[in-house]
């Protein structure tokens, strides 16, 4: 019997500034995306001060975005979503290979495909000895099979390097966090996806909400998803251990962390400073 999971969602992100500010248009990345692994079921979102206009968008990847833009100054800036999302129970190895030459790495994808996936293959930085030995040792592992790689990657990585926590922050080059060998689920995933990379894998940055193995207090996830010819995209969290499934609630995805931020935008003051705070719920729903 197929039981599907759903959760009602409650996100608040406030930001505080020691001076009044003038906020240039602000995008927000907060709307959880629509697809056959996830189904949305309400979605709200209020933003103070009061927005003088804004305009949904879908984005490169996409992804539903809200611009948002403001008159007068202001000395904070505060978000509230509430969503209501049905996680559908899917097997996640539920496909076929469509491609002979990916089941193999290195991964040299179709022509077309190539150029479209190009900002996804393309390195971040030039990986050190020790970045390229370790992807190199997995990939041996695992026989250079693509699949048995990408499982064993998210693996080794669970098993060997700490998982930390941190609120802020860009995420750490993969070289930093595995020298480190420890770091947040953003740095984790860098990781991943340089590896993937390293081999001609497709990887992107995904934003979002883990249902489970909450101890304390609830923050944005990230992971990967790697193109798989027959496949499409196929998430992979290195904080867990595993391939995504039935536990995973996606925000937004990009080539970078970057683009695939839940607030970005600018603000002009006074040398003014901010400080960030937020509070996120997730519980079960009927």
């Amino acid at each position: 019997m197929k039981i599907n999971m759903v959760y009602k969602i409650t996100h608040v992100t406030n930001y505080e500034f020691d001076k009044t500010v003038f906020l240039e248009p602000h995008t927000f990345r907060l709307i959880p995306r629509n697809d056959p692994y996830q189904t949305v079921k309400e979605f709200s979102i209020k933003i103070k001060p009061k927005e003088a206009g804004s305009s949904y968008n879908i984005d490169l990847d996409g992804n539903t975005t809200l611009t948002a833009w403001f008159n007068e100054t202001h000395n904070k800036l505060e978000i509230k979503t509430s969503s209501k999302i049905e996680l559908n129970n899917t097997n996640p190895f539920d496909y076929i290979i469509t491609d002979l030459e990916a089941i193999k790495l290195p991964l040299k994808y179709e022509k077309d495909l190539q150029k479209q996936l190009a900002a996804y293959i393309l390195l971040q930085n030039k990986p050190s000895k020790k970045l390229a030995d370790f992807a190199k040792s997995v990939l041996e592992e695992s026989d250079n099979g693509t699949i048995r790689f990408l499982s064993n990657l998210c693996a080794r990585i669970h098993s060997t390097i700490e998982k930390t926590d941190r609120e802020t922050g860009d995420p750490y080059t993969a070289d930093t966090t595995l020298s480190m060998g420890n770091g947040s689920c953003r740095d984790l995933t860098v990781l991943f996806m340089e590896s993937c990379r390293i081999f001609g894998l497709a990887a992107r940055f995904v934003s979002g909400y883990l249902t489970s193995g909450h101890d304390g207090k609830i923050e944005l996830h990230a992971w990967s998803e790697v193109y798989i010819p027959g496949a499409g995209w196929k998430g992979y969290d290195p904080s867990t251990g595993f391939i995504v499934s039935s536990d995973h609630i996606a925000l937004a995805c990009g080539y970078s962390s970057f683009m695939a931020s839940p607030v970005s935008g600018y603000y002009r003051g006074n040398d003014a400073k901010t400080s960030l705070s937020f509070d996120i719920s997730i519980k079960t729903s009927r």
